[in-house]
């Protein structure tokens, strides 16, 4: 059986949930980046960025940089065009409780794919702690992207995952910037790299 192309739009997808961890500094968000650039300009898509940190102009080393358009805290409701929301340090916005603490419209997206369009709203959440992301949001979660994590008790958390294995789990406190060991739903574990990543998607699924 040959083994999928890793795909960071998960196209054979309809509304999906993906969560990425890593410390600052890890490719976090340079990997939350390339999913929103690839969202734009290979699918045509329409993105909100949720960055509580972003500047007025953002650059490119900012979430906002590449999604069509941006707040720093989730709005009420989304303009009906939005397909994917970004979202960094998305723990900030989801409640001590869980999602039914948090953002309204953080639940709709995470357990709905709040349905706009034909396919619905997928969420991308980034996090430095995994340990902070409720298991709510991990019980809906398709795809975790881990990279470099050194806290015992965030890799505890990743160590639930269904099919983690420990020595994919004793490489997190070591990878250097722009590797990660990704846990997917469909297709198991991988261990990419940025640059492969986004050869990989250039040349389109399959």
């Amino acid at each position: 059986m040959t083994r999928p192309r890793f795909d960071p739009l998960m196209r054979d997808r309809h509304a999906w949930v993906q969560v990425v961890i890593g410390k600052a500094g890890s490719g976090k968000t340079s990997y939350m980046n390339l999913v929103l650039a690839l969202w734009r300009h290979t699918l045509g898509g329409h993105s909100l960025a949720i960055d509580a940190v972003c500047p007025p102009q953002p650059g490119p080393k900012h979430l906002a940089f590449w999604a069509s358009c941006w707040c720093t805290e989730p709005p009420a409701a989304l303009p009906v065009e939005i397909s994917l929301v970004a979202c960094d340090e998305a723990q900030r916005f989801l409640g001590s409780g869980g999602l039914r603490g948090g953002s309204k419209v953080l639940q709709d997206i995470t357990f709905r794919g709040r349905h706009s369009g034909k396919y619905g709203v997928s969420a991308l959440l980034g996090t430095q702690r995994a340990k902070h992301i409720h298991p709510d949001v991990w019980s809906q979660a398709k795809r975790v992207v881990c990279f470099r994590t050194i806290d015992q008790h965030d890799i505890e958390r990743v160590a639930d995952l269904a099919g983690m294995t420990d020595a994919a789990l004793q490489l997190l406190p070591h990878l250097p910037p722009g590797y990660a060991v990704v846990w997917d739903e469909a297709d198991g574990l991988y261990y990419p790299w940025i640059p492969a990543w986004h050869a990989a998607a250039a040349r389109g699924p399959g």
